[in-house]
């Protein structure tokens, strides 16, 4: 009896406590529907021994309060990584520097002092690099030539040029010949529209000793009577023939002859003459520089004004 009054007396206490708890949270939040019994107790000041009477109570009762922890289920902050975005550097192509070049080296090739020289790239142009040893090209320069007034013969006039630093011209191109008939034109042209000088001596010649055919094989002499075998004046593949430069006599046989027959002598040296045809022009070449070989000697034949030649200088 002792333990069943206390066991009311205990659970009128709790009841009591209860009201008054419920009544003191409805004041402060308004009405609310009734939370559950362990969430109502536990917002009691009394803590832990209102929590565990209740636990005993509701045992009593057939009751299990609901625990937080099957109500509630755990959320679990989420931690979101998020890889670390680096700024893309944007890789171009690149282009090597240029390494600097060396120049290949520029070989001046000289020919025989006949011919001018010729430079293929201006030697500014031209890098140059500390230490490369770079052989220079020249621009060629111009030939000079100079018309000589006076009656002497081939090889006399050969010495003559010799002796200015010259030689007797070589006229190896068609181009070249239109230059030489210029000067003719600005330098030697009478008060008539005519040449004063009709015979130029010019620097071809052929081995009059030779065999046959090199007897009469015409080639250039340069300075210091050096022969360029390489072109036959009078071969029929040459710049003269194919412009139609021989002179062509009374027979109709072009020049050169090799001999003039009316004096028995051979001819074995060159001439441009000036042709005057007269009356009679069957080949259409009156008033026009030719091409004629001669004997050594021609003065003879000429007033000595009428004749001279021409020097020629590689600078």
């Amino acid at each position: 009896m002792k333990c069943g009054k206390r066991n009311a007396y205990a659970a009128a206490i709790l009841a009591g406590i209860m009201a008054f708890s419920g009544a003191v949270y409805a004041a402060g939040n308004g009405f609310h529907e009734p939370e559950p019994l362990g969430n109502r107790v536990t917002n009691f000041a009394g803590g832990a021994y209102a929590e565990h009477r209740l636990e005993e109570i509701a045992e009593e009762n057939g009751e299990k309060p609901e625990t937080q922890s099957e109500t509630t289920a755990e959320t679990k902050p989420q931690t979101i990584v998020q890889s670390e975005s680096k700024p893309q550097t944007e890789t171009q192509p690149q282009t090597a520097a240029p390494e600097p070049q060396t120049p290949s080296p520029i070989n001046v090739v000289q020919t025989d002092t006949n011919t001018p020289q010729t430079s293929s790239i201006p030697a500014s142009a031209t890098p140059q690099t500390a230490g490369a040893t770079t052989p220079q090209t020249e621009t060629p320069a111009p030939h000079r030539y100079e018309l000589v007034q006076g009656g002497i013969p081939w090889d006399q006039a050969e010495q003559k040029a010799e002796s200015k630093g010259g030689y007797l011209v070589n006229i190896n191109s068609f181009d070249e010949f239109n230059t030489i008939l210029g000067l003719i034109s600005q330098q030697d042209m009478g008060s008539d529209g005519k040449p004063i000088v009709v015979n130029y001596l010019i620097g071809g010649k052929r081995d009059l000793y030779a065999s046959f055919p090199e007897n009469e094989s015409y080639y250039w002499i340069g300075s210091n009577g050096t022969i360029d075998t390489s072109a036959k004046i009078n071969d029929t593949d040459y710049w003269v023939n194919k412009y139609h430069k021989w002179f062509i006599g009374p027979t109709g046989t072009p020049e050169p002859s090799f001999r003039d027959n009316s004096v028995n002598k051979d001819e074995y040296v060159l001439e441009i003459f000036y042709y005057q045809a007269g009356n009679s022009d069957p080949y259409g070449q009156n008033g026009q520089w030719l091409w004629n070989d001669v004997m050594n000697d021609i003065t003879p034949y000429y007033n000595s004004d009428k004749v001279g030649y021409i020097i020629e200088y590689d600078k």
